[in-house]
């Protein structure tokens, strides 16, 4: 049986929420600024990837970008906004080999985000947000 070494940061385990929360908030906040910045490109690649509905849904795509990243920042529906990302993940994950200029993390990194998705999912908010704790 091994102890652990430092066992009053068990204490502090109610912040882990957070900081992963904050952070997947931040990088789809970024990302979104980034695709807004190119999004003439994007729709141009989308467009010879899908017609004419590439160029129309790249601003949805834009939009719930940046609404899934403020929300999982304000901890509003963090559950929720928690699904939405790992859904948003895998679907850049899929699109990463369709549309290089759409997404371009590494295919681990979408893997995390699923993954830190799934773990909000079943924790929940963590501290600091607008969602009443588990």
């Amino acid at each position: 049986m091994f102890f652990n070494p430092f066992p009053d940061l068990l204490s502090l385990g109610f912040f882990a929420p957070f900081l992963l929360r904050v952070m997947l908030g931040a990088w789809f906040i970024l990302s979104s600024y980034r695709h807004f910045k190119h999004h003439e490109e994007l729709g141009a690649a989308l467009v010879s990837r899908f017609g004419a509905l590439g160029r129309i849904s790249v601003w949805p795509f834009i939009a719930v970008e940046c609404a899934v990243g403020a929300a999982l920042i304000a901890g509003f529906y963090t559950q929720i906004a928690a699904l939405l990302s790992g859904a948003y993940a895998l679907k850049l994950l899929y699109f990463r080999r369709l549309s290089p200029g759409l997404a371009q993390e590494s295919a681990w990194f979408y893997i995390l985000a699923v993954a830190i998705s799934l773990s909000l999912l079943v924790t929940g908010a963590g501290a600091f947000a607008v969602d009443v704790p588990l």
